[in-house]
């Protein structure tokens, strides 16, 4: 699941997004990394490019920030079609001081069969 943020001069793609995680998966075994000068960020990692996949995640951030950067954390839980179950936590930074307006979610793949983002505490 990756992101971008929009600002009143549209989608924000330069690589500015700065990323690092923790993930575990059922069976015990565990993976981190990072990526910096990324053109997108991301929630949830190997997910959304087949069938059979399917995620969940919550994230925490203040869009609305002057401050460089703009920090988002998330918590994710998500399975790929190998059937590997994942619990993957991280964040994703913005180094940009604008205001964002907007944000931009989408599968890698580009399927979106179906479900619901909820956004809370926006105003207009």
């Amino acid at each position: 699941m990756n992101f971008q943020y929009r600002d009143a001069s549209g989608l924000n793609s330069d690589v500015d997004y700065v990323s690092s995680w923790f993930g575990m998966y059922a069976n015990g075994s565990t993976t981190s990394g990072g990526a910096d000068d990324s053109t997108v960020g991301a929630v949830m990692y190997n997910t959304g490019s087949t069938s059979n996949e399917v995620g969940h995640f919550t994230c925490f951030l203040d869009p609305i920030t002057t401050n460089t950067p703009k920090i988002m954390m998330y918590r994710s839980i998500n399975q790929n079609n190998a059937t590997h179950t994942q619990y993957q936590t991280g964040n994703v930074n913005y180094n940009d001081a604008t205001v964002m307006t907007g944000i931009k979610w989408y599968w890698s793949s580009g399927n979106w069969e179906s479900g619901t983002i909820k956004i809370y505490g926006v105003n207009d």
